[in-house]
């Protein structure tokens, strides 16, 4: 049995002064849609398809109606031997190295032969996992048809699972060392570089730089907390972009687990965390109401599941919310660089930096209710 430890009012209004936590936001669109593209890019394609891939025939090419920032995704019927089928064919944006997308595909090939639940690569006519076609890697694997993780218990504790599936295998590869000396997308932050960016705030003007300038102090005094509290826990491979659109269900049976550009070396409790607060806040929303009745649940639910597959120390479990602040800090530290240093906007215009603030917040609500459960 477990009991919710609430948040007397006082807490409950700061929070809300900081924007509301546990509510719905652009991971919680669960269902899978696909649009129709312009005749032009289905066009280029189904050539591609066609030449590099041992199909008679497209059919038809949908591409997935949803923000897309590592890759474009599209949904492909193909005809091959008289019979129809559907294939996921993908255009890389961010992987442009050949080295990054030959890691991925024996990333996944390795999931593949170790029956974890990830995509299936589909060979081209040259035996090959990918091709190049001007400055962009393409790929074809299996489609899978489905909808992202909507956040029923079920599918809670069948993705906890299945990351504990996952952690499991990642614990010895034989492609290790290669990801060891791959650069990481989000290099660790330092308190000096936030310290920087503090000064930056003060010294620039504009609308922008004042929604920064009215939050930096907070994420400072969060950078601040956590190095008086440094914690060593056990590392190995870990995928780091645990979120529900990187989910795929059906029937509320787990898949695949999608997306693994960003495999590094990490904490496995920093993996676990944040799948666990992504995924549980996920659950929140799904059940509706006050989030209050709900996160102790979730976060049950997660980490029983989880540990049922791959036991996890009680330091790990107490780990969780420093890990989830820091990865929190992580993105912070590097959409502000971005914005201070290149004069990149992007990850903060537009009510961005505001959204993911609240964020923090329930981190810090996790940490009082951990203990309880």
């Amino acid at each position: 049995m477990f009991k919710i430890m609430f948040m007397d009012s006082h807490d409950y209004r700061e929070n809300e002064q900081g924007g509301a936590i546990f509510g719905s936001n652009n991971h919680s669109f669960y269902h899978v849609e696909w649009q129709a593209i312009s005749p032009e890019l289905a066009g280029v394609n189904g050539r591609l398809i066609l030449d590099h891939y041992s199909f008679n025939r497209v059919v038809g090419i949908q591409q997935v109606k949803e923000w897309e920032k590592m890759s474009n995704n599209f949904r492909v019927a193909v005809e091959s031997e008289g019979e129809e089928s559907k294939i996921l064919f993908r255009k890389h944006i961010q992987l442009k190295d050949e080295n990054s997308i030959l890691i991925l595909s024996k990333i996944l090939r390795f999931l593949e032969e170790k029956k974890v639940s990830a995509p299936r690569i589909l060979p081209t006519k040259e035996n090959q996992l990918f091709f190049k076609e001007v400055e962009h890697f393409y790929q074809a694997f299996e489609f899978l048809a489905g909808d992202h993780f909507r956040g029923t218990s079920q599918e809670l504790q069948a993705a906890a699972q299945g990351i504990a599936r996952l952690h499991l295998v990642l614990r010895a590869t034989p492609f290790e060392k290669e990801i060891v000396e791959k650069p990481v997308i989000l290099p660790p932050w330092t308190l000096a570089g936030w310290k920087e960016l503090q000064i930056a705030a003060d010294q620039k003007t504009g609308l922008l730089n004042d929604v920064v300038k009215k939050n930096i102090t907070y994420l400072v005094a969060q950078a601040e907390e956590l190095t008086k509290k440094p914690i060593a826990v056990r590392e190995q491979l870990i995928h780091c972009d645990l979120h529900p659109q990187n989910f795929i269900f059906e029937d509320g049976q787990l898949k695949a687990i999608l997306d693994f550009e960003g495999v590094r070396m990490g904490e496995l409790a920093r993996d676990v965390g944040n799948a666990c607060h992504r995924l549980v806040r996920q659950f929140v929303v799904f059940q509706g109401g006050d989030w209050r009745a709900h996160l102790a649940e979730g976060l049950k639910v997660f980490l029983q599941a989880y540990s049922e597959v791959n036991q996890l120390d009680n330091q790990e479990i107490a780990a969780i919310p420093h890990f989830i602040k820091d990865e929190l800090l992580r993105k912070f530290f590097h959409n502000l660089n971005a914005y201070y240093r290149e004069g990149e906007d992007k990850y903060i215009i537009g009510g961005e930096l505001e959204k993911k603030l609240p964020l923090l917040r329930e981190a810090a609500e996790i940490e009082k209710v951990l203990p309880t459960i």
